[in-house]
C-alpha cells in the first residue's frame, strides 16, 4: 500500500507541527504541556506517496482502492496527511483534489526536499520511487558535476514549487532537511516566511582561556586552549564538495614534506610488514620513533627520534596474503620490519616512516614522510578475549581496560559524581595491552574516570586524556564519570525480573512480526500507554524504540534544558498575530538521539532521576511493562558512528583510549565521515568485539528482544549475528542461549 502510519519524532517537522496546531485549533505539545498531555491531545498523521499511487502503470481501480484505504485511516483518527518527497507539483495537486472528492478534509501537507547535490538527489529519488519531471532533469544534466550550481538550482526550484502549491490554497509545507538545513532555510527565506532572529545567545562551548582569544565567537573545536587561534589555524583550508571545509579535500595537491607528519599514509599491517604507497627507487626507507613525540623535519630529514630502523622492501608472498584482509592496500609497496624490532614498545611512541634518495653510498635528501596507521599490527599482537570494564566479585572490584598504545593509565575513584577530590588514584598495570587494577568492594556505588597518557595523531603530542570506560554500564548525571554499577545486584531488578524470559509474548513465526517505531516520550504518560494497548489489540507485536543509549545533545540533568533557537515565523495560517515565536527546545523532545557517545548505557534523560543506578532499574521496568502489555522490544542501535573524536571533545571516549583504532580512517589517516560523522571500524577485532559485547549486554542484562541496525552497510558483514559465512551464527546462538531464547 502507498500509506503508512508513523509517529512524529523529527526535529525538522517542528515548524510543520506548529502551523498544523493552529490550523487544527490545538496547541502544539511540548514537554512542558503537562495539562494537555494528561488530557491526551495528540497529533497523528498518515504518510502518503502521490508518485506511487498515481503511477502510470497502476490501474484506475488500484488507485481508487488506495484512496479508499487512505480515507479509512483518516476516518480512524488521523489528523493530517504528509506526502513523501516529490518534484512534480501537478501530481501532488491532482492527488489533493482527488482526496477532497472522496471526503478527505484533513490537511494534506506536501513534502519538499531541497536538491543539495546531484548524486544524492538521484539516489533519494530512486529510493523513494519519485518521478523526476523532464524539465528538472534537463536543468540538472549540464551542471550535475558542479555541486554549487546544483544547490543554487535547488534553492531556485524549491520556492517555485512552494509558490505554486501555496497559490492553490495549501497553507502548510514540510521541508525534508536530512541534516542539511541551510537549503531549507534559504527556501523559506526566499518565500518570505522566516527571518532569523538577531537575539544573541551564550556560546554553547567553553571559551578559550588564552587572554588574546577570549573575544572569539568561532567554535574552536579542540583548540580552545591553544595560543594559536582557530581562525589562523584554518586560514588555508579549502572548500570541499557538499559544503565542507577541510585541509584534506580530494582536489588538494599532496602536501609538502614539512606538513606530512600530520598525515598517516602508511599502514603497519603486521608485526613484520609496513605498507606504503611510495616508490623509493634506489633510495632507502627508514622507520623513526620518539617516546616523547619530538619528531620533526629538519634540513637533513627527520630529527628528534629515539630509534631509527632501516626497512627493506619485501617482495615475498606474506604481503599478498595480507591483501585479503586489507584490500585497500592493493598496489602498495611492502617493507620488512626486522625481527629484532620490539613492535610492542614502538607502538606506544610517535612513529614516522621516510623515503630518502640515494647519494652515493650515503642517504640523501628526504623525499617523503608520513605517519603510520596501526590497527593491523594491534590486531595481530593484542587481540584479546578476556574481561573488560568493571568486574564485580564477592571480595573485590577489578578494572580492565584495553589500551595497548597507552604509556600510563590511572583510574581516579570518586565518591561524588561530579565534584570533590578523588577518593583514590590507582595506577593500572599492563599485561599485553590490557591495563588492570584491583580494588575493594567499597568501590561499588562510587564513580571513576580514566586518565590515559598516550600519543595522539590529531595533535602530534603525548596527551593526558580523561575518559569514561568504553565498557561503562552506568554514568554520573553529567556523563563525565563512569558509575561502578553491578547489573546483577538484586536491588536493580524489578520484582519478577529473573523470570521475565518465561513471560515474553508468544511469537509462533517471524512472519507474524508487526513493528511499530516510536520514541520513549510517546508512551511516557497514561494516554500513551492507552494508545499502546490499542496497538497491541490491533496486532502490533514489536515496539521499535528510537535510540535509548547514551547520546550527546541532550543534558541528562533536566534543570539544564533550555531554549537554543529562536525564529520568527510569518503567519500563513490565518492567525491574527503578524509574527509568532517558534521555540525549539534542547531536550528529549527535540532529538532522536542519532549521536552516540556510549552504546552500553541507558540514556539518563529518560529516567526520572539521572543520578546513580536509577536509569538501569527504570529501563528494566520499562521492558518488563512493555512485555506484559504484549509487546516485544526492539532497540535502535547506532554502531556505525560515534559523536565525538580527538582529545578535547568531552563526548570523545574510544578515540582517547586507543587513538586511530576505533574510528575508520581514509588513505590520508583522516577520519571517514560517510555515516555523517566519525565512522567506526568494525573490521578491527576489538571494535567488533565491543559491538558484540554490547549487544549481549542489552540482550542479557536488559532482556530486549531484537535490534535494528542503523546504516548496516557501514558495518562488516561478518559482525552481523545472522552471518552464517563468518561465524555470526555462533554469536546468534550464544545470544539465544544466554538470554533464554527471548531475543530475536
Amino acid at each position: 500500500m502507498a500509506f503508512e502510519i508513523f509517529s512524529l519524532n523529527r526535529l525538522e517537522i517542528k515548524l510543520l507541527l506548529f502551523q498544523l496546531a493552529r490550523i487544527l485549533g490545538r496547541p502544539m505539545l511540548t514537554e512542558h504541556d503537562t495539562t494537555e498531555k494528561k488530557r491526551g491531545l495528540r497529533t497523528s498523521l498518515v504518510l502518503a506517496h502521490p508518485d506511487v499511487i498515481l503511477n502510470e502503470l497502476a490501474s484506475l481501480e488500484a488507485y481508487q482502492s488506495d484512496l479508499a484505504y487512505l480515507k479509512q485511516k483518516v476516518d480512524a483518527g488521523a489528523d493530517l496527511i504528509v506526502t513523501q518527497l516529490f518534484y512534480d507539483t501537478d501530481i501532488y495537486l491532482k492527488f489533493v483534489n482527488d482526496c477532497r472528492q472522496i471526503g478527505i478534509k484533513c490537511p494534506i501537507v506536501p513534502g519538499i526536499m531541497p536538491i543539495n547535490n546531484y548524486k544524492g538527489f538521484v539516489r533519494m529519488a530512486g529510493f523513494c520511487k519519485t518521478k523526476i519531471p523532464s524539465e528538472v532533469s534537463a536543468a540538472l544534466e549540464p551542471i550535475k558535476d558542479n555541486d554549487e550550481a546544483v544547490k543554487a538550482y535547488g534553492i531556485h526550484l524549491g520556492p517555485e514549487m512552494c509558490k505554486k502549491i501555496l497559490s492553490h490554497g495549501i497553507k502548510t509545507l514540510h521541508l525534508y532537511t536530512l541534516n542539511m538545513e541551510k537549503s531549507a532555510l534559504a527556501i523559506l527565506m526566499n518565500l518570505g516566511l522566516i527571518e532569523e532572529s538577531k537575539i544573541s545567545r551564550s556560546l554553547p562551548w567553553r571559551r578559550p582561556t588564552n587572554v588574546f582569544r577570549v573575544k572569539e565567537d568561532v567554535r574552536p573545536i579542540f583548540w580552545a586552549n591553544r595560543p594559536k587561534s582557530y581562525k589562523s589555524r584554518t586560514i588555508g583550508w579549502e572548500q570541499c564538495p557538499h559544503g565542507r571545509w577541510s585541509d584534506s579535500c580530494p582536489q588538494r595537491q599532496v602536501p609538502a614534506v614539512q606538513d606530512s607528519l600530520s598525515y598517516s599514509r602508511a599502514y603497519w599491517v603486521s608485526e613484520s610488514v609496513i605498507a606504503w604507497n611510495v616508490d623509493v627507487g634506489d633510495g632507502s626507507c627508514y622507520l623513526y620513533s620518539s617516546k616523547i613525540a619530538a619528531l620533526s623535519i629538519g634540513d637533513g630529514g627527520i630529527i628528534g627520534y629515539d630509534v631509527k630502523i632501516k626497512l627493506e622492501e619485501d617482495n615475498g608472498r606474506a604481503f599478498y596474503k595480507l591483501i585479503e584482509k586489507f584490500p585497500q592496500l592493493q598496489g602498495y609497496k611492502a617493507f620488512k620490519v626486522p625481527l629484532t624490532v620490539d613492535a610492542k614498545s614502538l607502538i606506544k611512541c610517535q612513529l614516522a616512516i621516510a623515503a630518502l634518495s640515494c647519494f652515493g653510498e650515503a642517504d640523501g635528501q628526504c623525499n617523503n614522510v608520513t605517519g603510520l596507521q596501526l590497527p593491523g599490527v594491534l590486531d595481530e599482537l593484542f587481540s584479546y578475549e578476556g574481561p573488560l570494564g568493571a568486574i564485580f566479585s564477592e571480595e573485590a572490584v577489578t578494572l580492565h581496560l584495553w589500551a595497548p598504545t597507552a604509556q600510563v593509565v590511572r583510574a581516579c575513584i570518586c565518591r561524588d559524581p561530579s565534584s570533590g577530590d578523588p577518593l583514590d588514584i590507582v595506577s593500572l598495570e599492563e599485561v599485553n595491552g590490557v591495563w588492570s587494577a584491583r580494588g575493594p568492594k567499597s568501590w561499588e556505588g562510587c564513580y571513576y574516570e580514566y586518565e590515559v597518557s598516550i600519543y595522539h595523531p590529531s595533535t602530534l603530542q603525548i596527551e593526558k586524556c580523561t575518559a569514561n570506560d568504553p565498557y561503562a554500564r552506568g554514568l554520573s548525571a553529567d556523563a563525565r564519570r563512569t558509575l561502578f554499577v553491578n547489573l546483577n545486584f538484586d536491588d536493580l531488578k524489578p520484582e519478577g525480573w529473573d523470570n521475565l524470559g518465561d513471560e515474553k509474548p508468544a511469537l509462533l513465526s517471524f512472519s507474524d512480526i508487526s513493528i511499530y517505531e516510536l520514541h520513549i516520550r510517546h508512551f511516557s504518560d497514561s494516554a500513551g500507554i492507552l494508545h499502546l494497548k490499542r496497538l497491541c489489540n490491533a496486532g502490533v507485536s514489536h515496539l521499535h524504540l528510537l535510540p535509548t543509549f547514551q547520546f550527546a545533545g541532550v543534558d541528562d540533568e533536566k534543570e539544564k534544558w533550555k531554549c537554543v533557537v529562536v525564529f520568527f515565523v510569518k503567519d500563513v495560517g490565518g492567525c491574527r498575530d503578524d509574527y509568532v515565536k517558534l521555540w525549539l527546545f534542547k531536550m528529549r523532545m527535540g532529538t532522536t538521539g542519532y549521536n552516540p557517545v556510549l552504546w552500553g548505557v541507558p540514556k539518563g534523560s529518560y529516567a526520572s532521576n539521572s543520578k546513580g543506578p536509577w536509569r538501569t532499574l527504570e529501563f528494566r521496568k520499562m521492558v518488563q511493562a512493555l512485555n506484559r502489555v504484549g509487546f516485544r522490544v526492539v532497540l535502535d542501535v547506532f554502531y556505525n558512528h560515534l559523536h565525538g573524536s580527538g582529545t578535547f571533545d568531552e563526548n570523545s571516549v574510544l578515540d582517547k583510549i586507543v587513538p586511530g583504532y576505533y574510528l575508520r580512517r581514509n588513505s590520508d589517516g583522516c577520519i571517514e565521515n560517510s555515516t555523517c560523522v566519525n565512522n567506526t571500524a568494525s573490521e578491527h577485532f576489538m571494535v567488533e568485539r565491543l559491538i558484540l559485547d554490547d549487544l549481549l549486554c542489552w540482550a542479557v542484562n536488559y532482556k530486549v528482544d531484537g535490534f535494528r541496525f542503523d546504516l548496516m552497510g557501514h558495518i562488516m558483514k561478518r559482525t552481523m549475528p545472522n552471518d552464517h559465512d563468518h561465524g555470526g551464527e555462533e554469536v546468534a546462538e550464544e545470544m539465544l542461549a544466554v538470554s533464554k531464547d527471548h531475543i530475536q
